[in-house]
């Protein structure tokens, strides 16, 4: 009996390794299948976040140079109502920048892929902690900025100014996108408070021009950290 209890005592002992040994190799086997598709899933954070930042950055390339035309446009402008006679090109350049100065347009505060991670509580798998650290600060950046810009536009997009001297004429023939204005010149030249109101507003899009700029150099900053990342896997 005794050599009979023993021989059940091993004979137990040895399924309950058996048992510990698979469940040990099934979780084995279950972390690396886990590891394995956050690593792809990670791939796939970091290559939606090349693509947020190459489309962000068109838009701000477009808007940047957009913003410095039109800050020529109101320059130019300013220095016309001070005296220069309107001459065929001086009502062009006038009449683009009484057409263009009030339609600044706002920017969004962050990375649609960014929000995406932080709201599901997975910006670990931004691996890198330099980079990681580096995307929180762009974002960062984005929403502060973004704040600038809509304070900029709540400045600039009022067309009183102009409302008491321009009508908007837009002929049967024109398509929508062919807008004349029609005004009386010599009461803007006298406005000293338009033309001034103008000058600022001109440097109000130089200030929009620079800050887009300034972005862009972090964003292709930043795309360039997550493809030598990407590189590197």
């Amino acid at each position: 009996m005794e050599n009979k209890t023993g021989k059940y005592f091993t004979y137990a002992i040895g399924e309950i390794v058996l048992v510990v040994i698979g469940i040990l190799i099934a979780l084995q086997i279950n972390n690396w299948n886990q590891n394995r598709l956050d690593k792809i899933k990670s791939q796939e954070y970091h290559l939606r976040i090349i693509e947020d930042l190459d489309q962000l950055n068109t838009i701000l390339s477009k808007e940047s140079k957009r913003a410095l035309q039109v800050q020529k446009y109101l320059s130019a402008s300013v220095d016309i109502l001070k005296g220069k006679e309107l001459t065929k090109k001086n009502k062009d350049i006038l009449d683009l920048a009484l057409n263009n100065y009030f339609q600044m347009v706002e920017l969004q505060e962050s990375l649609g892929t960014y929000e995406e991670l932080k709201s599901s509580g997975q910006l670990g798998l931004i691996y890198n902690k330099d980079l990681r650290k580096e995307l929180n600060q762009y974002i960062e950046a984005l929403g502060a900025y973004s704040k600038i810009i809509t304070q900029l536009t709540s400045q600039v997009n009022k067309t009183e100014p102009i409302d008491k001297y321009v009508t908007l004429f837009v002929a049967e023939e024109f398509p929508l996108d062919k807008i004349s204005l029609e005004y009386d010149f010599d009461l803007l030249k006298k406005d000293n408070f338009l033309i001034n109101t103008l000058s600022r507003y001109s440097l109000h899009w130089k200030a929009k021009s620079f800050f887009n700029n300034n972005m862009l150099k972090v964003g292709e900053s930043l795309k360039k950290n997550i493809l030598k990342e990407l590189s590197n896997d």
